[in-house]
Formats: structure tokens, C-alpha cells, sequence
């Protein structure tokens, strides 16, 4: 005696069709008919047999209101063999009646709609943004160069910028290699990052710093660019201006940031305050004193670091803060011209 078939398809959860929204609803109907369809190609051998089949799966695979109000229609059709007696031709027919009720979202143009607002933040994780990217991409039923245009819409200004420095770039139609190349720039971008922020910093060829101090700045034979380079040394004309040769050196042999004093990061990334090295009361003092010079009231007063003004020690507020922070004090201002005793008492030179 021969083996009866059993079938091979698992049925779909049951589509109830309450969903609150429209276009989730469409979509989960979709792929609940689509479901149903594949079990009628899997096990054909088995829904052929009579059409009726098909119409009590369908039957069975609804819930909640979805069956309650098909069942009063699909039940005498279960039931009656006479085709002609039944309110659907089919149970193709009656799949095209349950869309025409749940399906009724036009969910490529909902895709379109989902795919103009969607931008790229800064921070957010590549692999997060390509999952929803593709995602939406592939229910606009968009060609391959269509795709690749939005994609390269759609990402931060800093990979843009990073594929535009690219010279073996795909064809202009070849999504997957676009996305590939994107993938592996945004991968760089954030790993890079994420060196920043955790103090890792690795040299070419010899691997990370275990202090997780800021490795040298690399030269061009090192794998810097020369525009890199440019822009560095730029920088650095810029903060010696403002900063003091010898605070700078001490930084640079201790690991610390140029600009700020602190670990972790290069000066050119630093988006810190600058630190001078100079006390706040000191710089506070210095601009008093720029701002009353020339005026009458200050007139005969020792000038800034000359005994009687201030502090008499002159710059020993930035000998205190190198103290506290280890860092040289910045040199002293030099002492101002002494003003002519005629200023100090008031009694001005005649006017020749």
C-alpha cells in the first residue's frame, strides 16, 4: 500500500486585517497572500484536486473581523460542489476581492514618499541606514541608476565628500558597487571615529599606542597627503600665535592635545576651547589694562608686571598655573615705556 502525500507548505499566521495603519496593513496583507499563493505552488498536487481546497485555506488562514465576515460567504462555496452556485469564480477571485478591501494603499508611492524624506544624520551607523535605505529603495521599483543617484543623495556631506576623492569609481548604473564602495568608506569614517572617542590610536604598521595617547602626525612617506601636511602646518603657524613655543613643546612631549592641553585627539580635530596656558585672572587683568590705557585714570600707574601694579611678582599667576598643571608658564609680558613724570601729576608740557 503506497504512502499517502502529506503536504510540505506551512500555512501563513492568520491575517486579521486590524491593523491601524493603512500602509501597514497593505503590506502585511501582501505578504499574507503571497504566502497562501506559494503554498498553492508547493503543494499543487494537492489544491488541484478541487478548488475548494483553496477556498478553505483561505478561510483558515483569516482572523479576528477578516473571518468573521468572509466565513457566511466562504462556507456554502466549502460546501457545495457545483461551481456555478459559487459567489467567486475561483479562490484567485477571491484573493483579488480581499484587496480590493486591505490592499487598497498605493505602497510604491508610500516608498517614494518614505524614500525624499529620508537623510543620513551625522552619528548615525551605516549598516543602520543602509538596511532602511535598501529597504525602501527596492519597493520604489527604481533601475540600478536611479538607485545609485539617491543613494549618493541620501548620505552625510563627509562621505560624499570621500567618494569624490575616489578615482576607480563603478559604472554609473552599478548599484551594488556603489553601495559597496560607500560601505567601505563609511566603515573607515567610523572606525576612525571611534578611535577618537576611545583614546586608540594605531601608527602604520606598528599597531596602537597602549598609553591610548594621540600618536606623531604622519608624514607623507608615513601615508599623509600632502594637502593634509598643507593644512597642518597651516594650523600650526595659526596656534603659535597664540600659544607659547615652549607650552607647545611641552603638549607635543606629553601626548596632550596643542590646542587645549587635553588627551585623546590631534590638535587640527579639536573642536575645544583654545588654552593658552594663561591664568583667567591674569588674562583678565591683561585686558583692563589694554582697555585703560590712554585714559586719564590710569595715568602714572605702574604699567602691567612693574612693581606697585598688581601682583608685584609680575607673572607669577602663570608660574602658580604651570604648577597646578605642569605646564611651563608663559613668558612674561615685557615691561611698558615708564610715562614721563609731566602725566603722572597732571601738569602737561606747554604745546610747541
Amino acid at each position: 500500500m503506497a504512502t499517502p502525500k502529506t503536504r510540505t507548505s506551512k500555512d501563513p499566521a492568520a491575517y486579521t486585517g486590524e491593523d491601524a495603519s493603512a500602509v501597514k496593513r497593505a503590506e502585511a496583507f501582501q505578504d499574507w497572500r503571497d504566502k497562501i499563493q506559494l503554498c498553492w505552488f508547493q503543494d499543487a498536487w494537492w489544491f488541484d484536486q478541487d478548488e475548494r481546497y483553496k477556498f478553505a485555506q483561505i478561510l483558515s488562514c483569516l482572523g479576528g473581523n477578516a473571518f468573521r465576515t468572509l466565513a457566511p460567504h466562504v462556507m456554502p462555496i466549502i460546501k457545495e460542489e457545483d461551481p456555478t452556485k459559487w459567489k467567486w469564480e475561483n479562490a484567485e477571485t477571491l484573493l483579488i476581492h480581499l484587496g480590493t478591501k486591505y490592499n487598497r494603499m498605493d505602497l510604491t508611492l508610500e516608498a517614494r514618499r518614505d524614500l525624499e524624506s529620508l537623510k543620513m544624520s551625522k552619528g548615525t551607523r551605516w549598516l543602520d541606514f543602509e538596511d532602511k535605505f535598501v529597504t525602501i529603495v527596492d519597493k520604489c521599483d527604481l533601475d540600478e541608476a536611479m538607485k545609485t543617484h539617491y543613494l549618493k543623495m541620501k548620505v552625510t556631506n563627509e562621505i560624499r565628500d570621500a567618494i569624490a576623492h575616489q578615482q576607480d569609481t563603478p559604472a554609473h548604473n552599478d548599484f551594488d558597487g556603489w553601495l559597496t564602495l560607500h560601505r567601505k568608506l563609511a566603515t573607515n569614517l567610523e572606525e576612525r571615529d571611534w578611535r577618537n572617542k576611545t583614546n586608540v590610536y594605531y601608527k602604520t604598521g606598528t599597531g596602537g599606542t597602549s598609553s591610548g595617547t594621540a600618536a606623531p602626525e604622519r608624514t607623507v612617506s608615513q601615508g599623509g597627503t600632502a594637502m593634509d601636511l598643507d593644512a597642518m602646518n597651516a594650523f600650526d603657524v595659526q596656534l603659535s600665535r597664540m600659544i607659547d613655543k615652549a607650552v607647545i613643546d611641552y603638549r607635543m612631549q606629553n601626548g596632550l592635545c596643542k590646542r587645549c592641553a587635553r588627551p585623546g585627539h590631534y590638535a587640527h580635530e579639536c573642536r575645544n576651547s583654545i588654552n593658552t596656558g594663561i591664568p583667567k585672572e591674569q588674562r583678565e587683568r591683561d585686558r583692563r589694562n589694554r582697555r585703560g590705557r590712554g585714559s586719564n585714570s590710569n595715568r602714572g600707574r605702574p604699567a602691567m608686571g612693574q612693581s606697585g601694579y598688581g601682583n608685584t611678582n609680575g607673572n607669577n599667576g602663570a608660574r602658580v598655573n604651570a604648577v597646578a598643571t605642569g605646564e611651563p608658564a608663559a613668558p612674561a609680558a615685557a615691561p611698558a615705556p615708564a610715562q614721563p613724570a609731566e602725566y603722572g601729576t597732571g601738569n602737561a608740557p606747554p604745546l610747541h
